[in-house]
């Protein structure tokens, strides 16, 4: 088996999709087009990134390099390998499609994986029928043992199917370091990642509203760069029997080093609990990773602290404020709350070199009051769907 999938998976190029986060797709195919320009590996083709509906479709990429992706990329929430596209018009079709993949090359032996199913514009509209044909075909191969590390996605789009493979297992956001996972309505990794793309340049992170340290951690991941395979995550690529293990060995390796530690965070939260989480998973962060860069958490108020550690600094400043869930309630964002952010904004500028970051606004009044009050630093705009709600992500620099 191994001089076929030599010849039919690692000789020949592939396609995979990549779900960027939801209204940052240009910031997730930025960081793909950075990686596939100076990939560790040795690319044998030419890849080719489209959009293809909630998307960003990478065709014509070496197997190995995306394994690489997977190991390296910070704001995909999953990335998925296609092993199968082809005409499907009938149940009929869809069995003979089935029957065809080489199931051997990408299943462990055994194992039945996650089944999503989703259909659309299609004859084949029932997904519980199209998942149980799915799963009566892999039962007929002896794929039987159910494997939740495994995801097998088939999307049904009018005469066409396509089957997906999860490369990651557990969708990205999911690093593995955290030690505790307690805040109500955290910040998935992958958006915030994504919410931090577009900066560079920054000594030290001031993360207010520190939650579980996401916004922090994840601009660190950025600066160093750390790959979050150094993370002590799985990922299901290395059950993959296609995978080449002296690969996974040698990307572990390359990507086992970052710069040097020179990047400060400091995280600051009124909350006693989620200063002790944060800890925890500083804590963890070191233990995993063996950085031992300067980590300090701070419990009290954003708007009544010391900035003493910023003057003459240039310093990266993400807010996500809390609002919704995380006040324990539905109502929209203060007009005054903003208003005293954005003072606030304004008064931490003057006291270091230079700033830049971002406020997460939940409705349009407060963003137009943040927006005027903090005039000259406003620097552009981008809207984000956080637990289903529209978010404004205003951005600043100066």
């Amino acid at each position: 088996m191994e001089k076929k999938i030599k010849k039919q998976v690692l000789a020949k190029p592939q396609t995979i999709y990549v779900e960027p986060p939801a209204g940052l797709a240009k910031q997730c195919r930025a960081e793909l087009e950075g990686l596939l320009k100076q990939p560790i590996i040795g690319a044998k083709f030419e890849a080719v990134i489209t959009e293809d509906d909630k998307f960003l479709k990478v065709e014509n990429i070496d197997y190995r390099v995306a394994m690489e992706l997977v190991y390296r990329c910070l704001t995909p929430r999953n990335i998925w390998l296609q092993i199968q596209d082809s005409h499907v018009g009938s149940f009929g079709d869809l069995t003979k499609s089935l029957a065809k993949v080489s199931w051997e090359f990408f299943l462990p032996q055994k194992t039945l994986p996650q089944l999503e199913v989703q259909s659309f514009k299609s004859k084949l509209y029932h997904e519980g029928k199209i998942k149980e044909l799915l799963q009566e075909q892999l039962g007929e191969l002896a794929y039987k043992k159910k494997d939740d590390k495994h995801r097998l996605q088939l999307i049904q789009k009018s005469n066409r199917m396509v089957l997906l493979l999860s490369m990651a297992g557990d969708d990205l956001y999911k690093r593995g370091f955290k030690s505790q996972l307690a805040t109500a309505a955290p910040l998935a990794e992958h958006l915030a990642a994504g919410l931090l793309w577009d900066f560079s340049d920054y000594e030290q992170v001031f993360v207010p509203f520190a939650g579980s340290g996401t916004l922090g951690f994840e601009a660190m991941f950025q600066a160093l760069p750390m790959a979050p395979v150094n993370l002590g995550r799985y990922y299901s690529l290395e059950d993959i029997p296609a995978t080449p293990q002296p690969t996974v060995n040698y990307l572990k390796k390359q990507l086992s080093t970052s710069e040097a530690d020179s990047l400060k965070l400091t995280f600051i939260d009124l909350d006693a609990k989620q200063c002790a989480e944060i800890k925890a998973n500083c804590k963890a962060l070191s233990k995993v990773t063996g950085y031992q860069g300067e980590m300090d958490v701070l419990e009290g108020d954003f708007f009544n602290c010391a900035t003493d550690h910023l003057e003459g600094q240039k310093v990266l400043l993400p807010l996500n404020p809390p609002y919704g869930i995380r006040l324990g309630q539905k109502s929209q964002g203060s007009v005054v709350f903003y208003s005293k952010m954005a003072d606030r904004i304004v008064a931490i500028r003057k006291a270091c070199a230079q700033l830049q970051g971002f406020c997460l606004i939940p409705d349009e009044d407060s963003y137009k009051a943040l927006r005027q009050i903090i005039g000259e630093l406003y620097w552009k705009t981008e809207h984000i769907n956080q637990g289903g709600r529209h978010i404004r992500a205003l951005y600043f620099k100066g």
